[in-house]
């Protein structure tokens, strides 16, 4: 069981109090917490995180699916019974990354997750 986050802080239900979720939100919301954090960023855990922040500050190079793909797969390696499906690198009019859409499936459920660029 896990507290439900949104907007980085405690999601609060009518009276205040912290919501708690299970199963798939859980695991969904802890893909997200692994891949949204830059990797070495928590320094009591340097390994939590993924690299796709320092991968949308390069430029539009060819691979960057594929890599942004790898990336994802190896910030989840903690949790195997996740698989990142694809992953896609997402671009702003001026053509710099703004983040990236990942697609991940669980025990009995799949989803998408856009990870914004920046952490």
């Amino acid at each position: 069981m896990d507290t439900l986050l949104e907007n980085g802080d405690w999601a609060l239900d009518a009276c205040g109090i912290p919501i708690a979720i299970t199963g798939w939100q859980e695991e969904l919301q802890r893909c997200r917490i692994r891949l949204q954090t830059p990797r070495g960023a928590f320094l009591h855990q340097p390994t939590l995180g993924s690299g796709l922040c320092a991968l949308a500050r390069q430029g539009g190079e060819a691979g960057e699916d594929q890599r942004a793909l790898e990336l994802a797969q190896e910030a989840l390696l903690p949790l195997p019974h996740i698989r990142v499906r694809a992953a896609k690198r997402l671009c702003g009019e001026n053509g710099l990354c703004t983040g990236f859409l990942i697609q991940l499936a669980g025990e009995g459920w799949q989803r998408e997750v856009t990870i914004h660029a920046g952490g």
